[in-house]
């Protein structure tokens, strides 16, 4: 895993999402936009496509080693379109989603 910090405690890495830890995490995310949306209007990627070779999957852990968000972008060319983000609720307005910015849209 090749971690980024993006700021203090916050590692940014490309992981595989079939992890329990991250798996509870996509499920926490799915629910909560269950909760603001109408079905119809939820259209989340699953897992098989979050492990495509166009998509980047990306997980912020905090400086216990613990997954505090997952992002997904898929990568095109010269840009990327976020397909899916979650940030656990504590640790929202630390950075965790500077994976969208940081850069790193081609690595993998």
């Amino acid at each position: 895993m090749n971690a980024k910090e993006i700021t203090t405690g916050i590692l940014i890495a490309i992981e595989d999402p079939d992890q329990l830890e991250i798996l509870a995490l996509l499920r926490d995310g799915e629910e909560y936009g269950a909760s603001l949306y109408p079905t119809e209007s939820n259209h989340f990627l699953p897992l098989d496509a979050l492990r495509a070779p166009e998509l980047r999957f990306h997980v912020a852990r905090d400086s216990n080693g613990q997954a505090v968000a997952t992002g997904a972008l898929v990568v095109n060319g010269d840009w990327a379109e976020i397909k899916r983000m979650w940030v656990v609720p504590d640790a929202r307005g630390l950075g965790a989603c500077a994976f969208a910015h940081s850069g790193s849209c081609g690595e993998g």
